[in-house]
């Protein structure tokens, strides 16, 4: 069994374990609170729950306070919501908080303030839910085109860094700080903005702040990931089959392929333990995409002789931009996997690994390749290499399949 048929499997099994539950106990665990403000205002709400319902899980039952330029003082003085927003005798599945935009910002915030109301919003919820998950939400940075530099930070990657540390700071206090409770998590936005993708425009408004539809998606499928475990890429979706989720992604102008491209990043942003066949977790990536423009970052994919298979090596924040680099490619009979391993970084078999695309550097467009005849059962194993620019060491993309029909 090949390792989507085994995940589905699984999660049937798990499924069918949630549908035999009493409707009452599926309900009470399927809480959930957000407090945030204009980065995740609609529609970030209705694709995470469309995401859920997607996956096959019970519609969660979703309580919000969400409002312009709201941040964690004001969700103190909301904190009722807590004990109000769930019948009685029921209990929350978790509690996402999105700070303000600022409250990290060692210039303009106030991050000791941040620290003490995110304190004072987890022991309300563990109060009332001591099984809860609390989520922070990684608030990110500004667009490195945004007017708010130098003022407000020197550059997108310190504003980043001030709110990665702010968030990591909390969930570790409140982790420490109720042992008896599931530890706090942080659904990194900026980091997955950042060291995933590279801050694309197309993840912003014009105003280089606020999200577009596509950044407020990748924000609800982080909320996915850390709620409810798994990759987004095991959620089925035929985009022929009008579901909730993809009837708003469709009234949201976002097309299978963005869609797509979005699964690859929020999947790609959770650590090497939770990813499929991950590589060195350096700034490098393989990009690939069957039959159309926007590549991504999938770990499985399916072609025919015939079909145009389109290669795109990136560095998202330019740490090997300059660095040549190779795209490299072994067919695997059916039921074989590849004698990979050395380095451990390397699924291919070097001995039996071929270089399909091999360049200088990565300032080129991508490379369109046919896939050939006479491999069909085969998996066509991918992965790319390149070298760490300040080591010199070789560094390699986390490696992708695809299935040859």
């Amino acid at each position: 069994m090949n390792l989507p048929s085994l995940r589905r499997g699984l999660r049937a099994a798990s499924l069918f374990l949630l549908s035999s539950l009493p409707v009452s106990l599926a309900s009470a665990q399927d809480n959930v609170l957000i407090y945030g403000n204009s980065i995740v205002f609609a529609p970030t709400v209705a694709f995470f729950s469309d995401l859920v319902v997607q996956a096959g899980l019970p519609e969660p039952h979703i309580v919000q306070s969400i409002g312009p330029d709201q941040k964690t003082s004001h969700y103190v003085n909301q904190s009722g919501l807590i004990t109000t927003g769930v019948p009685a005798g029921e209990t929350w599945r978790a509690m996402i908080v999105q700070g303000g935009t600022i409250e990290n910002n060692q210039n303009i915030g106030n991050p000791s303030a941040f620290q003490s109301n995110m304190m004072t919003l987890a022991n309300a919820l563990f109060a009332h839910s001591p099984n809860a998950l609390f989520v922070g939400h990684e608030t990110g940075a500004d667009h490195p085109n945004s007017t708010s530099y130098p003022g407000a930070a020197p550059d997108p990657a310190t504003w980043l860094q001030w709110s990665h540390d702010g968030y990591a700071a909390a969930a570790a206090a409140i982790t420490a700080a109720h042992p008896s409770s599931p530890p706090a998590v942080v659904a990194e936005q900026g980091t997955a903005f950042a060291s995933t993708a590279g801050y694309p425009s197309w993840l912003y408004l014009s105003d280089h702040h606020h999200l577009s539809n596509q950044g407020r998606l990748l924000s609800a499928m982080l909320w996915y990931i850390e709620i409810y475990g798994g990759r987004v890429e095991d959620i089925e979706v035929d985009f022929s089959v009008s579901t909730p989720l993809v009837a708003q992604l469709q009234a949201s102008s976002i097309s299978e392929e963005k869609y797509y491209r979005l699964v690859g990043l929020a999947d790609r942003s959770q650590p090497a333990a939770d990813r499929p066949f991950p590589g060195s977790d350096a700034d490098f990536q393989l990009r690939t995409i069957v039959n159309g423009t926007h590549s991504n970052l999938l770990t499985y994919k399916v072609a025919t002789a015939g079909d145009t298979l389109r290669v795109k090596m990136a560095s998202p924040l330019g740490a090997s931009q300059s660095a040549p680099a190779a795209v490299y490619a072994q067919f695997v009979p059916p039921g074989q996997l590849p004698n990979g391993g050395l380095p451990p970084q390397l699924w291919l078999d070097a001995s039996q690994m071929h270089a399909l695309v091999e360049v200088t550097d990565l300032n080129g467009g991508p490379t369109d390749l046919i896939v050939p005849s006479g491999f069909a059962g085969y998996t066509m194993w991918l992965q790319a290499a390149s070298r760490d620019a300040a080591t010199n060491a070789i560094i390699y993309s986390d490696a992708q399949q695809v299935r040859l029909r």
